[in-house]
């Protein structure tokens, strides 16, 4: 019996690629999957057998809500996995940014329009 992999992009089963849903939907419906996982040595990582992510430093990479496998260290406070695709930054940080640029933008203009404003003088003549 032959895999469905075979015929695909190798890539796709290394831990990072954009392939990975992918090739984890694959091995979920391969008939090989059974030899497959009898053939997984138990030093394999950083990669997808037989439906399972390995971590690189070894143990099962947790799977992200996308489908993604999640191939960072799962923080333990977190109650559900996040991968580097689904990962929101901080709103206040972007709250700040967006001060910032509103600052330096409005900064800006007051600059402009009080170059161009005609002067008291010119205002009288």
């Amino acid at each position: 019996m032959t895999g469905l992999c075979l015929t695909l992009p190798a890539d796709w089963w290394d831990l990072g690629d954009d392939g990975n849903r992918l090739a984890l939907a694959i091995c979920r419906v391969c008939p090989a999957r059974g030899a497959c996982a009898a053939d997984t040595a138990e030093a394999e990582a950083g990669v997808i057998r037989a439906g399972v992510a390995y971590l690189e430093r070894g143990g099962i990479a947790p799977i992200c809500q996308c489908g993604y496998p999640d191939d960072k260290r799962p923080d333990p406070r977190r109650t559900t996995v996040l991968c580097r695709r689904c990962h929101v930054p901080q709103v206040r940080a972007w709250r700040q940014d967006r001060r910032r640029y509103w600052a330096e933008y409005y900064r800006r203009r007051r600059e402009a329009t009080a170059d161009t404003a005609p002067t008291t003088e010119e205002k009288a003549a």
